[in-house]
């Protein structure tokens, strides 16, 4: 069963050489036949076996390559990303460097300067109102002084705003 295609051909040759046709049995002439026909049929299913293989290497190729393009798109990505965060931080760091803080804490009362305004170092841009401690000069009339006490609240009217306290 195992015999190749070549044998079984040597063999076929062989019986139609045969000077005396009668010298081997028909059955025996059929079963040379048939081993060769089985033999070619063998040979043609294991073309088709290989065939198959060599697509499914093929394939497997294919894909290994597209893993390999998508591995260095993802590097290039991660690249990127990279950049993109020293950017950021680079950007970050600028900022930082504009922007302007002041040395108290409290709020902008007066804005002496805008956008677009050329300045030189050691020019204010406003004024800043502190938060603490807060304290307020004034002109207190003298008859009132005697009421008065460190640490104790007091209210006070501004000729600007006398509806105010």
């Amino acid at each position: 069963a195992g015999k190749s295609i070549e044998h079984w051909q040597r063999q076929q040759s062989r019986i139609v050489s045969m000077k005396n046709p009668t010298a081997i049995s028909e059955s025996e002439r059929d079963e040379v036949d048939l081993s060769l026909q089985q033999a070619r049929i063998a040979a043609t299913t294991n073309q088709h076996v290989v065939a198959m293989k060599r697509l499914a290497v093929q394939a497997a190729q294919s894909r290994l390559d597209g893993l390999r393009v998508r591995k260095q798109q993802v590097q290039l990505l991660r690249q990127d990303e990279d950049l993109a965060k020293a950017r950021v931080d680079r950007m970050l760091a600028e900022l930082d460097a504009t922007v302007i803080k002041s040395p108290v804490r409290g709020w902008v009362a007066t804005r002496l300067a805008g956008p677009g305004t050329s300045l030189k170092v050691g020019d204010p841009i406003v004024s800043v109102w502190e938060e603490d401690p807060m304290w307020v000069e004034a002109w207190i009339d003298e008859s009132r002084l005697g009421k008065l006490e460190v640490g104790r609240n007091v209210e006070g009217r501004f000729a600007a705003h006398p509806d105010r306290t």
